[in-house]
This record gives C-alpha cells, sequence and structure tokens, in this order.
C-alpha cells in the first residue's frame, strides 16, 4: 500500500492481513493518511538490483525499473544502447500492476556513452533517451536518487509524463544534459555539470 499524494505522500507499507474493509499493515505510517491523502494497493518489485554490468549495442530501453521497491541500478556501462536507462512509475492498466509505484531507489555512477552510434537514440535536451523518469496518472515516483551518472551530449537526463508529480527525487552531480518536460515540483536539480565530449 503506497500513498501517491497529500498528506503522507512517499510512504508504503506492506499488507499484513485484511478483513472485510480492515486492513493491518505490516508497518505503520509515520505519518497518518488524511482525507487528503490518495492511496493505492499495488503489486511490487522489491530490492531490483542491476550493478557492474556492461551492455553493448542494445535497442529499445537498455534497463527498465518499473514497480520497484528499494532498488539499485548502479556502476552499469552501457555502450551504443538505445533509449539508456528509464525508471518508471507506471499505469494506469489492469490488474494487480494497476498503479505501480518506484520508491526508494538509487541511479549512481552509470556511464552511458555512443560507440558505434547506430543503436543509440540521438535525441539532446528531450525526454526520449539517455537516463528518463516517469510517474503516470495515479503511479507514485518517490525516493530517487540520480547521482554521479555521465550522459553524452546527444542525450539527457530527463523527466516524462509527470502527471502525477513526483517527491523527494534529486538529480544531482550528474554530467549530463538535463531537459525536464513538466515543471515538477518534486525534483531537486542542483549540481550538474555539462556531458563530456565524445
Amino acid at each position: 500500500m503506497v500513498i501517491l499524494s497529500g498528506t503522507g505522500v512517499g510512504q508504503y507499507s506492506f499488507l499484513q492481513s485484511y478483513t472485510g474493509r480492515t486492513i493491518t499493515l505490516a508497518t505503520p505510517w509515520k505519518v497518518q493518511p488524511d482525507g487528503t491523502s490518495v492511496v493505492a494497493i499495488t503489486q511490487y518489485e522489491l530490492y531490483m538490483t542491476w550493478v557492474h554490468n556492461t551492455f553493448k549495442n542494445t535497442l529499445g530501453a537498455t534497463l527498465v525499473l518499473s514497480d520497484a521497491l528499494e532498488s539499485d541500478v548502479s556502476d552499469n556501462n552501457l555502450i551504443n544502447s538505445g533509449f539508456g536507462i528509464y525508471i518508471s512509475a507506471f499505469g494506469p492498466y489492469g490488474g494487480p500492476a494497476s498503479y505501480g509505484p518506484v520508491m526508494n531507489t538509487d541511479v549512481l555512477r552509470n556511464k552511458i556513452s555512443v560507440g558505434q552510434g547506430n543503436d543509440i537514440w540521438i535525441a539532446p535536451n528531450f525526454n526520449l533517451s539517455g537516463i528518463g523518469m516517469e510517474d503516470f496518472p495515479g503511479c507514485a515516483l518517490s525516493g530517487l536518487m540520480v547521482r554521479d551518472n555521465v550522459v553524452p551530449a546527444v542525450n539527457t537526463i530527463f523527466s516524462s509524463d509527470g502527471v502525477n508529480g513526483a517527491n523527494a527525487a534529486i538529480i544531482e552531480q550528474n554530467q549530463a544534459n538535463t531537459a525536464f518536460w513538466l515543471p515538477v515540483p518534486g525534483f531537486l536539480i542542483q549540481d550538474n555539470s555539462p556531458p563530456p565530449e565524445e
């Protein structure tokens, strides 16, 4: 169960049990939700981890992290890597994955490079390729750290959709262009520098 917006936004807890309309959480809310809170019950992937890999000549998105809690995408090399990395709070679509959150996730020290340049999507300063963050309607993107990544000038670090808004998302100390599609107040963007020449 995740609080998507309003009082207590960004919190989640696992369901311990339910009887009728009464739900018991595994851990109690630190900030109690109220009438402004929007809450969803959804599926999740816990502790998704992609670290110390090299990906070469890939089509489409090389790494897609969706519906994930407490996850890590760190120290990877992506060479000629299609769209790059997508962090996606994805939905709403039917079934248990209707409103999948991405919460408390790190994207650290990854390097994207052009390589041969025949598979990487060339889209500087647009929300198409590089390291992207999406939050679809009713989905939570919260507690995201994007730090110390290197993204070539033909790509960017970007947000896409931004319908629900993000909270507690930090984009800092990256060597990359940044292009945020909507003025989403939940992103703190600081101390980034231009991408390296390739």
